[in-house]
């Protein structure tokens, strides 16, 4: 008889877990409280125009690159999709330097880079040469919990020769690297580009690096085709994915997952629960705070400079064509302006034009990004009306913004989208609307981590945001891999993914 797994969320992590323990012979079930998959990777259709709210891009999308491009494959997200990718990554604004641009090929940045500072050409290079070694890098398939010393030690050698690349880089922030240059206007460009102050300098070689080789790239339809073609293969492969499903508990005797209760009472027992939402969530109230303490305790301390600051989106559908200009600019002003009663001094300004599913031709899906506390919209949210209204405020003082980037913009909306706090918070119950997690922090980022395990508790898992900082869709959906790989070796199985044969090579 087919050992019964249950998973709670259908978002990337839960329906990857689904889809391999599909592929293993395990009997699974994902159940999602709402009525579509993907969690935070989605978007939505106003109109006839499309605002996405999750992918920027995605690693691991060249046919026959390595890890991550066989799992996508083996997941069915690239089943029958164009990747889209894209010459500038991004165009940077300061006050001081109207443009700073960064190239997705590395020397064609460098070129760039020692056009604006021939006085760093040794630094210049020395950075070009770093981000093509990176770019062929590969990550191990084996999950690391299952790592013995033998597969330790072949993984060293392996990594012999990044491992220089990697001690330059893994202890300094994007800020350390940009202070070697002489130049101010790159130092300005890297900090400003990169939010340099604390992302972690080996996050953007990394990132660099899959950009260099052709390895990552939008796919086209965005989040909520992605989301729906990992669904659909789930349920392809036989899995039950039960929408409008609230789990209300995990039901657990004599220190074992036993099953869950939904929010109706309802029970449903299993051999094994995975639980793919908030690790929050899933530690204090399904488990009840019996398990895990200390992790609990050092996410309940966490201050705001280790996650990530969550961010209103205001999205417009507009009768003009911005095909022509960058398709990602980040923004940092003078002085902050003030949008309702948010004072921003940084954001970010987004087009789809590259992607023509995204908006009818000859127009434009444009998305405006800033950071913002949780307790904003939350709070507001208890008054509908006074919600309403700041939402309108605030859409009003964008437009009035981007009249001022780019002259006539209000007048030629068609379509607008407000997502905010409490938009994420609703769809999803990530803790303080977190849409990737912990920060990855140049130090002390492995203590921070969660365990997929819960000490003391059998046949219970736990993968999501929480156990990688800087957790995006490649790192969520490895973990739904890797749970099943643990999960097989505890069973005495052999571990297989198979690649559907319909899938085209892209």
């Amino acid at each position: 008889m087919e050992e019964k797994i249950l998973i709670i969320g259908a978002n990337i992590p839960g329906l990857s877990a689904g889809c391999y323990g599909q592929m293993n012979g395990f009997d699974t079930e994902i159940f999602e409280t709402s009525y579509s998959p993907g969690g935070d990777c989605t978007g939505l259709f106003k109109k006839d125009y499309y605002f996405d709210t999750c992918m920027h891009w995605v690693s691991g999308t060249r046919h026959g690159n390595g890890y991550f491009n066989s799992m996508w494959r083996e997941l069915g997200a690239l089943d029958r999709v164009p990747v889209l990718t894209q010459d500038l990554f991004m165009d940077v604004r300061t006050p001081a330097y109207p443009h700073f641009l960064v190239y997705t090929d590395a020397d064609k940045w460098g070129d760039y880079l020692l056009s604006l500072a021939p006085e760093d050409a040794e630094k210049i290079r020395e950075l070009v040469e770093d981000i093509k070694s990176l770019s062929a890098m590969q990550v191990p398939d084996k999950a690391v919990e299952l790592m013995g010393i033998r597969d330790r030690s072949a993984l060293s050698r392996e990594f012999e020769s990044y491992k220089i690349i990697f001690l330059k880089y893994v202890r300094k922030t994007v800020q350390d690297v940009a202070s070697g240059f002489r130049n101010a206007q790159i130092r300005e460009g890297l900090v400003h580009g990169f939010s340099g102050e604390d992302l972690p300098a080996l996050s953007m070689v990394l990132l660099l690096g899959q950009f260099h080789g052709k390895n990552a790239g939008w796919m086209k339809g965005g989040s909520l085709l992605f989301a729906k073609r990992i669904a659909d293969r789930y349920t392809g492969l036989g899995g039950n994915l039960r929408y409008g499903k609230r789990v209300k508990e995990i039901v657990v005797e004599k220190n074992t997952a036993v099953g869950v209760k939904l929010d109706n009472e309802n029970y449903y027992p299993a051999d094994i629960i995975i639980s793919a939402i908030d690790g929050k969530h899933t530690i204090q109230d399904l488990i009840h705070g019996k398990y895990a303490a200390r992790e609990l305790k050092m996410i309940n301390n966490l201050n705001a400079s280790k996650l990530y600051t969550p961010a209103i989106q205001v999205s417009f559908g507009v009768n003009k064509n911005f095909s022509q200009e960058p398709h990602f600019t980040r923004f940092t002003l003078a002085s902050a302006v003030t949008f309702g009663d948010v004072e921003v001094k940084n954001l970010a300004v987004k087009h789809f034009c590259f992607d023509d599913s995204t908006a009818p031709a000859g127009k434009s899906s444009v998305s405006v990004l800033f950071d913002i506390t949780p307790e904003y919209f939350t709070s507001l949210y208890r008054n509908r009306d006074q919600y309403n209204r700041e939402k309108e405020r605030i859409t009003g003082d964008v437009l009035a913004y981007m009249n001022f980037f780019k002259p006539g913009f209000s007048r030629a909306v068609e379509a607008t989208d407000f997502s905010t706090v409490w938009n994420v918070l609703h769809h999803t119950g990530n803790w303080r609307a977190g849409y990737e997690g912990l920060f990855p922090l140049t130090r002390n980022s492995r203590f921070m981590s969660l365990s997929k395990t819960v000490p003391g508790l059998k046949n219970f898992f736990m993968i999501g945001q929480w156990l990688s900082p800087g957790a995006g869709l490649p790192a969520l959906a490895r973990h739904g891999r890797d749970v099943m790989q643990m999960i097989c070796a505890a069973e005495k199985k052999v571990f297989t993914a198979r690649i559907p044969e319909e899938s085209p090579e892209n």
